[in-house]
């Protein structure tokens, strides 16, 4: 099954969940990653001391998040809490659209190279972004990219951030000329 091949190893589910979680997914493996990912954060599966992968019997009752949205939705909650900038650091990656070069990521969020690095690797490492290539980054699916550029077109600071996108952008050479304008009609 897809759970066991992204923890590389079988694990045990109750029946009830395992049935929950393909009620949920619609056949989405987008849900199925997101679920997994959700599930280990919040300690509903674990590593136990030999490497095998275990469900945490405390949370037989739970019921998880049915959607895809919903799921992120609450991964991101959890982020926002203990690192607010990385969260940050997705809304301004999502104006630059959903692959992006690293230089224009670095440009944009301004942090020494240490923190930069700390905040991508944080970010690949969680399945939020993906490296493409040495030079370009890339959100994991098109669904994350896409909920998470909604809701920073929610936040207060919304203009803030295209303000600063164009401001890294427009020192740039652009193969159109009609780009920039394009740009500030976000700003």
């Amino acid at each position: 099954s897809l759970i066991n091949t992204l923890f590389g190893t079988n694990v045990e589910l109750p029946e009830d969940i395992k049935r929950q979680i393909f009620e949920n997914s619609k056949g989405s493996s987008a849900y199925i990653e997101q679920i997994c990912l959700y599930m280990f954060e919040n300690s509903i599966i674990s590593c136990n001391s030999d490497g095998k992968t275990e469900f945490n019997r405390n949370f037989e009752d739970f019921i998880l998040p049915y959607n895809t949205y919903k799921v992120l939705e609450e991964r991101l909650k959890k982020v926002e809490e203990k690192q607010p900038d990385y969260v940050k650091a997705l809304y301004f990656a999502s104006l630059l659209g959903n692959k992006f070069s690293i230089s224009q990521f670095e440009n944009v969020l301004k942090l020494s190279k240490e923190d930069f690095n700390t905040v991508c690797n944080f970010l690949i490492n969680s399945n939020y972004l993906y490296l493409l290539s040495e030079n370009y980054l890339t959100f994991k699916n098109t669904l994350i990219w896409h909920y998470i550029y909604e809701r920073a077109k929610t936040m207060p600071d919304y203009s803030e951030y295209n303000n600063v996108i164009y401001d890294a952008v427009l020192p740039l050479t652009l193969s159109n000329n009609s780009l920039k304008p394009l740009l500030l009609q976000n700003c």
